[in-house]
């Protein structure tokens, strides 16, 4: 019924696993741009191109230097406490993103930086979008590090 081993990791393992983190993390966020951007479809591939594609990268620079600022203590506590199953990822995953967004909201309300009228103006569903979208890409980035990362121990040892 209960496994008797534990997940193992090892440093590239670990590196990598943020690296993945971080792409899929990007490509999520990028996303976050659908709903704001409809216009951008009707000026030609070049531009479309360019477009996500810038979008993309700077989605990815941030991402990596969150993640490798805030990811590497995040993981040592929760391995050393032994949460080390998907489940765990993804839940801690789901609950740092949630945390996140209620403080990026919270940040946004309190700091009025005179968007309502711009965001009124977009609808409904660029508030919405991204109540759904970041904690989902922050349980599909938490899912991609625990992937790369984990292992099952070898036999040979």
């Amino acid at each position: 019924m209960f496994k008797d081993y534990t997940l193992q990791t090892t440093w590239t393992r670990a590196l990598a696993s943020l690296v993945g983190g971080a792409f899929v993390g990007a490509v999520g966020i990028t996303f976050l741009y659908l709903p704001g951007h409809w216009s951008i479809w009707s000026q030609g591939a070049p531009k479309i191109i360019q477009f996500w594609a810038e979008a993309f990268a700077d989605n990815l620079y941030y991402f990596s230097i969150a993640l490798f600022l805030v990811g590497p203590p995040i993981w040592f506590l929760a391995h050393g406490l032994g949460f080390r199953t998907r489940t765990s990822a993804v839940t801690l995953g789901l609950a740092l993103s949630v945390a996140v967004l209620i403080w990026v909201v919270t940040m946004v309300y309190w700091y009025d930086i005179g968007m309502k009228s711009e965001l009124k103006a977009m609808g409904i569903r660029v508030i919405i979008f991204p109540i759904i979208a970041i904690p989902l890409t922050g349980a599909a980035i938490a899912h991609t590090i625990w992937r790369i990362a984990y292992r099952r121990p070898d036999a040979s040892c």
